[in-house]
């Protein structure tokens, strides 16, 4: 018979309304390889790098719970994560790349942000917000509950989201979000991007120059931001 070495690490999840389960996660250890496995149930990950740092994320009013892990590799401490949808079987597993993935620049929010990320938090309220996980439906619903207005998906795990000082404070509470983007401390400019459809336009500019236009119907309004090095400059904007 196997010797098993159990640490349970377990969350409160709303399943339904006026229902609360509990959802936790074992990490066993047999021999060398390690398990991770929801309330006690069939494993859903085996490996042989030493695990840490695992949790249980319950999302708000819905069955979902989310599992958040660390695996030491060659690599270093690697991020793994696994999603519940009713809090009792996994339906999937993943090495977490929290890597944001914009024109200018690539970063991982936890490490360092460029100045070309933090620009999107002036001027507009307009914030890159990123998850934990891969993106379930329950985020941009509860975000908008909430009083923000989401607008499209940044790779990776993110929404480009606009909303107000109240709004970003309750959505930064938000149990699964892992980063807001914060304006840039030295205060620069930034354009309007609520509201626009990013359109990669070469460089059809009259100046020739290399520039993303924003279609943005709800104004009515197609405004071109040109490069000033690695941000945006101030948008030249033609109505209908």
């Amino acid at each position: 018979m196997k010797a098993w070495n159990v640490l349970r690490v377990g969350a409160l999840a709303a399943v339904a309304v006026g229902s609360v389960a509990w959802a936790g996660v074992e990490v066993r250890l047999s021999g060398s390889s390690y398990q991770l496995a929801l309330d006690g149930g069939t494993a859903f990950h085996e490996t042989a790098n030493h695990v840490s740092g695992a949790r249980t994320i319950p999302v708000p009013d819905s069955a979902s719970v989310l599992v958040l892990w660390n695996e030491q590799t060659a690599l270093g401490n690697v991020p793994f994560y696994a999603i519940s949808l009713d809090g009792r079987q996994v339906d999937c597993v993943r090495e977490a790349n929290y890597d944001i993935m914009l024109r200018a620049a690539t970063f991982d929010p936890g490490k360092s942000v460029p100045a070309v990320a933090a620009d999107l938090g002036t001027g507009g309220n307009v914030f890159i917000v990123q998850f934990v996980t891969q993106i379930l439906p329950e985020f941009s619903v509860q975000i908008e509950q909430l009083g923000g207005r989401v607008y499209h998906f940044l790779p990776n795990y993110s929404y480009v989201v606009r909303m107000d000082a109240a709004t970003r404070a309750a959505v930064a509470a938000l149990p699964y979000v892992r980063w807001i983007g914060d304006p840039d401390p030295d205060g620069d400019p930034a354009p309007p991007y609520a509201g626009a459809t990013f359109v990669n336009a070469g460089t059809l500019h009259r100046d020739h120059r290399p520039c993303i236009c924003m279609i943005d119907t709800s104004r009515c309004t197609v405004a071109w931001h040109t490069f000033d090095g690695e941000r945006f400059t101030a948008p030249r904007v033609v109505g209908w």
